[in-house]
């Protein structure tokens, strides 16, 4: 609870930013994610549709998918043994807060003493969606980011 208490206050006070001097073309392409992320996991490491990535962090792994013009759709980065906060601050490099758009709202689930706690936080470019479980003593931490379709 104490998490999804901290995300939330953290999600008011970073969403209050300007984004006027934002372009509103998506800076993430494949060519920037490959900067990024850098090595491509092994063969064995597959989830249709969507190209795999070790990140700087060994305890990482991101799962992205492209459109036909090579820019990112979605970005999902998992992880074991971490603190839903730590992966956060891995996404919020490489989607930093003022690449997001203006912040629209929150919406968290979970119960105080559950094993699952989910949060999602609407953007005016995209969606960031957190989810955490711990029953058995160990964190399983995702953050899905999902770019809005521009018009």
């Amino acid at each position: 609870m104490k998490i999804l208490v901290l995300l939330l206050v953290l999600g008011l006070l970073t969403g209050a930013s300007d984004s006027s001097n934002q372009s509103h073309g998506r800076e993430l392409t494949k060519q920037r994610v490959e900067s990024l992320l850098g090595k491509r996991c092994p063969n064995i490491i597959r989830r249709e549709g969507q190209h795999c990535y070790l990140t700087s962090d060994p305890d990482v792994i991101a799962f992205v998918q492209f459109n036909e013009a090579d820019e990112v759709e979605e970005l999902s980065l998992s992880a074991c043994l971490m603190r839903i906060e730590r992966l956060d601050m891995i996404a919020s490099k490489i989607v930093p807060e003022n690449s997001r758009g203006k912040h629209i709202g929150g919406i968290a689930k979970g119960k105080p003493n559950g094993c699952f706690t989910s949060y999602r936080q609407e953007y005016e470019r995209l969606t960031v969606s957190y989810s955490e479980s711990g029953c058995t003593n160990c964190n399983h931490p995702r953050v899905i980011i999902t770019w809005k379709r521009q018009p």
